[in-house]
């Protein structure tokens, strides 16, 4: 279920809200009850609008009431500090449809979020888009580049992202996100298979960012050989109804398990770094994968750490040898990078202005449907000049 939290407090959301939360698609915004009526937009697109405040005034009353007519299907849930009889009706008054006391209903909140979403009709077809990363040589960085593709992904397109690690020899794409080894990993997921749903899922998650989760892959490449096509089948069914974008790393090695995650993407992203022996073998990789039967439209070249002015080997030249269209072309940028992964933070959020980053952010409107709004309001004199022949025609 989406669920938009709207909460006008500046503290951080607390755990156990989002605990409750984790099994749903969440967009978080921090703004004033009364701004509510200029969000039309971000509530057309969710099942439930989540209030979480203090003690609301007349004034929150009066905003709730006014836009109850742009409540989500599911309705309006609010949590706070302490409700009166009185408050209460005046939130029935307002359109709200359940008030919780927060923290000490919280143990109700679960229960009531999955009655919701029971409740809500499923569109025919609704599933993640799943974007598969792999690379025919070592040392392409897939990983990075997949990694960090997945949270430059979750901030332009304001959607959930699942990043899935499914390279089975030594695992590393949480060195790119997050700081420390993970508690569990896709194993444990396999292991518990027959009673997976959506809370058991959520607990075997890594929460990089508000829209950005990551199922780490095994680090033990011995027991990787455990998974079984059906088993991540199954994982990869349900965090396709869980999140918007699913995007998995396979690595190098092809296997059955990479064939499961294969069969289930809508486009597949190879990584390649401007050498001869890595054009050669992406060459017999994109072969194989048509062979296998990936359209040819639905193939992605990426062209990692490209430095003009060394690189013998130009873009298009590759993208001609290679046969599957225009390439995505990533620049050399290795001291963003190295910071990124000494510091346990995803690039485009300690990097954002790198030219990795950079590159990263327009890479995403190029895989997936065309970008609705403008990810950042124009600069300041192409405002001011856009005023001034406004104002004066």
């Amino acid at each position: 279920m989406k669920i938009v939290l709207w909460t006008p407090l500046a503290e951080a959301v607390d755990p156990t809200l989002r605990n409750s939360l984790r099994a749903h698609r969440l967009r978080e915004v921090r703004a004033p009850l009364d701004a509510l009526t200029g969000q039309a937009d971000v509530l057309c697109q969710a099942d439930l609008l989540l209030v979480w405040t203090d003690a609301p005034s007349d004034v929150d009353w009066a905003a709730l009431a006014q836009a109850s007519p742009l409540f989500p299907a599911a309705g309006c849930v609010l949590l706070c500090a302490a409700m009166s009889a009185p408050q209460l009706r005046q939130a029935m008054r307002a359109g709200v449809r359940l008030a919780l006391e927060w923290p000490r209903e919280a143990d109700l909140l679960p229960d009531e979020l999955a009655r919701l979403a029971d409740a809500q009709p499923r569109e025919a077809g609704a599933a993640g888009r799943v974007l598969t990363f792999c690379s025919a040589g070592g040392g392409s960085g897939v990983s990075l580049v997949a990694a960090n593709f997945a949270v430059a992904c979750a901030l332009r397109r304001r959607e959930r992202v699942l990043l899935v690690d499914l390279c089975q020899g030594f695992a590393n794409s949480h060195l790119y996100l997050t700081a420390g080894l993970p508690a569990r990993t896709v194993l444990d997921l396999c292991g518990q298979v027959a009673r997976l749903d959506a809370a058991l899922f959520a607990a075997g998650l890594v929460n990089v960012m508000p829209d950005v989760d990551l199922l780490p892959g095994p680090l033990d490449p011995a027991a990787a050989g455990d998974m079984t096509p059906a088993q991540i089948d199954a994982v990869l069914a349900l965090a396709c109804q869980l999140y918007d974008w699913v995007v998995i790393d396979i690595g190098q090695r092809f296997s059955p398990v990479s064939m499961s995650a294969l069969d289930r993407s809508t486009r597949v992203n190879v990584v390649l770094q401007p050498t001869v022996p890595h054009l050669s073998a992406t060459h017999r990789l994109v072969e194989m994968l048509q062979g296998l039967g990936v359209a040819h439209a639905h193939i992605t070249a990426w062209l990692n750490r490209y430095d003009a002015r060394r690189a013998a080997l130009q873009p298009a030249l590759l993208g001609e040898k290679l046969g599957c269209g225009p390439l995505l072309v990533l620049p050399d940028d290795p001291a963003p990078v190295a910071q990124s992964v000494l510091l346990g933070k995803p690039l485009p959020v300690c990097a954002a202005k790198s030219a990795l980053a950079r590159a990263l952010w327009s890479a995403v409107a190029h895989v997936g449907p065309p970008l609705l709004t403008p990810v950042a309001p124009p600069a300041f004199w192409r405002r001011f000049f856009t005023r001034w022949m406004r104002e004066n025609p």
